[in-house]
């Protein structure tokens, strides 16, 4: 009786409203037919939808799981050196110098632990003379341990200041010194394959794995470019692929003067090269004669032909194949030289390919003004051997394309005997972007292309 007839007489036609709303798409300026919420509900409502359906115990687990994961990452990282996963105070190029300084070096502190459980126990025996002498081999072990520290850290910290003068050195040889502490077999972090008495590297690379190779003369600036970013490339294959700590069995076949070879044999890697070239075989044993023992032993030599890779070996045998500069030179038949290198490939395993870039042949002649070079740069064999070719020989041969990379996209024109510059560092960074940026990479002298086996 007292109800509003407006109300009840509206009541069925918002409802058909809504309706014929839901069935009709609704006019922009048209009103939206419900109130806006206010803001603290639209911020619940938000809040409601993010937060996850799993309870707590199930979300205790997963963060369990992860801290457990973190965990074994963190432990594989101290057992390899991959800083992806070091603890802060281990992460950086200057921690990682100070490590592989005292690791390179024998230091009388690394023996204090055992000389001070000799010492106890010579110290418990009831006799005079026995104690004298366990009071005096304090005295030395703490004299001696006293004096090569000293000197270990004037020379690292004149060293640090010599190789990063613009890195942030503060706590290093403090780091370093307590380093010196530990045994060597329960050291952390060690890098893969360091003996004592191996060269240190003066330029950091990528996760702290690879260690540099033969330091290339002055007037090789293509060549420094060529190897350095090829270098760095195929590390960051081979870490994104393999698991962290991993020995792999690498071929390099045509492996040249073993630039790459003796990258991965520093990095603990077991490396087999095929070579055909007796000067180039002699440059490789000459270039690993200075090496430590066990990097020695890691490389194994073979003279023979690239094609040949199926009498010495049996397919699947080999984790990474490398194949770089292989295709540059006149080969009847290439299609099956890379069926032959990649039959030698593990499931999962990975070649990386080294080829001239058909796409960009005639570009350094044309960008030098040599006209007719660059006439007749169309008509050469590699003209032929483009992304596009290379792509579908890959996915031929089982060892479908994974990523590609283009190599000296602005040095491909320097001369022959260019001398390194002083911005050599500025250069790689440029190089190093515009290999991985299109479409800069498709215009680069050299394609490296890194196929993966199914």
């Amino acid at each position: 009786m007292f109800r509003s007839r407006a109300k009840e007489e509206k009541a069925p036609g918002a409802d058909k409203a809504t309706v014929t709303d839901s069935m009709q798409p609704r006019h922009p300026e048209a009103p939206k037919g419900r109130p806006t919420p206010k803001r603290s509900a639209a911020q619940s409502q938000r809040r409601s939808v993010a937060n996850t359906t799993m309870s707590r115990k199930e979300a205790a687990k997963r963060q369990r799981e992860e801290r457990r994961a973190a965990l074994e990452r963190q432990r594989q990282a101290l057992a390899s050196g991959d800083e992806r996963y070091l603890p802060a105070r281990d992460k950086g190029p200057v921690r990682r110098f100070a490590r592989d300084f005292v690791d390179s070096r024998f230091h009388i502190a690394e023996w204090f632990l055992p000389m001070a459980v000799v010492i106890l126990v010579l110290s418990m025996v009831q006799v005079a003379q026995l104690q004298n002498i366990a009071l005096l081999l304090w005295l030395v072990v703490i004299v001696m341990i006293v004096l090569d520290s000293v000197v270990t850290g004037f020379r690292l910290k004149k060293t640090l200041a010599e190789r990063f003068p613009d890195e942030n050195r503060r706590g290093a040889v403090a780091y370093a010194l307590m380093r010196t502490l530990q045994m060597r077999r329960l050291r952390a972090a060690q890098a893969p394959g360091e003996a004592r008495g191996a060269a240190l590297s003066a330029t950091p690379f990528a996760h702290g794995t690879t260690a540099p190779g033969p330091p290339c003369g002055p007037g090789r600036l293509r060549d420094v470019v060529r190897e350095e970013l090829v270098a760095r490339q195929l590390e960051e294959q081979i870490v994104g692929r393999f698991p962290v700590g991993k020995r792999l069995r690498v071929l390099d076949v045509g492996m040249g003067r073993g630039a790459q070879a003796l990258r991965l044999a520093r990095a603990g890697h077991q490396v087999t090269g095929v070579e055909q070239d007796a000067a180039s075989i002699a440059a490789v044993r000459e270039a690993f004669a200075g090496e430590p023992e066990g990097i020695r032993e890691r490389m194994r030599i073979i003279e023979g032909h690239a094609g040949d890779t199926g009498v010495h070996f049996l397919p699947g045998s080999f984790d990474v194949v490398l194949c770089h500069g292989v295709l540059m030179d006149d080969v009847e038949d290439p299609d099956a030289l890379l069926a032959g290198v990649a039959r030698m490939l593990a499931p999962g395993g990975m070649l990386s390919l080294l080829v001239r870039n058909g796409d960009a042949a005639a570009m350094r002649a044309g960008l030098s003004g040599d006209w007719a070079g660059a006439l007749a740069a169309f008509c050469t064999p590699t003209a032929s051997y483009g992304l596009k070719r290379l792509t579908s020989t890959l996915a031929g041969i089982g060892a479908p394309l994974h990523t590609w990379y283009g190599v000296r996209v602005f040095t491909d024109t320097a001369a022959d005997d260019a001398v390194l510059p002083d911005d050599l560092d500025a250069v790689l960074a440029v190089e190093d972007r515009a290999g991985r940026t299109d479409p800069y990479r498709g215009i680069a002298a050299l394609l490296h292309l890194c196929g993966v086996r199914g």
